[in-house]
């Protein structure tokens, strides 16, 4: 019976300590990918990657390259958390990716990068659904409260 309970003991000792070194690494994680969303949210992204007096497809490239490369420098956070929380801002990041050509290939090719501005304006505008990127805030704060 005493050599359970000092097992037992043991074992709570190590998880609370284990906890106390771990906790403050994944929410620093939670952190940093609250910061990649905020940032290829799309008024975010356009107003910190403007260069109006380049062509189209050079804008372009300059936009999805920063999302690949904030997207690629938080890869290392997927280890703290869930699966769902992961794909999420994977998908996230995909589906902007996808809206910037989409939008990007509507207009002509001489186009400016302040023309592809205004077109992704308007069409983030004519959205009626919230950005994915607010529901993957959401899930990330909701992960971060189970953590308490």
């Amino acid at each position: 019976m005493f050599l359970q309970k000092e097992e037992q003991y043991r074992r709570i000792n190590l998880t609370m300590k284990y906890k106390e070194q771990v906790l403050p690494i994944r929410l620093q994680a939670y952190e940093r990918l609250t910061i990649l969303m905020e940032r290829m949210m799309p008024h975010a992204l356009l107003t910190r990657v403007s260069a109006p007096d380049i062509y189209i497809k050079d804008y372009q490239m300059l936009l999805v390259n920063s999302i690949k490369t904030e997207f690629e420098h938080n890869l290392a956070q997927q280890v703290y958390v869930s699966n769902s929380v992961w794909n999420s801002i994977s998908l996230v990041k995909n589906d902007s990716i996808k809206n910037i050509m989409l939008v990007a290939a509507t207009l002509p090719p001489d186009a400016s990068g302040q023309d592809l501005t205004r077109a992704l304006f308007r069409f983030y505008g004519e959205q009626q659904d919230p950005l994915p990127h607010l529901a993957a805030i959401d899930l990330l704060k909701n992960e971060v409260k189970m953590l308490f």
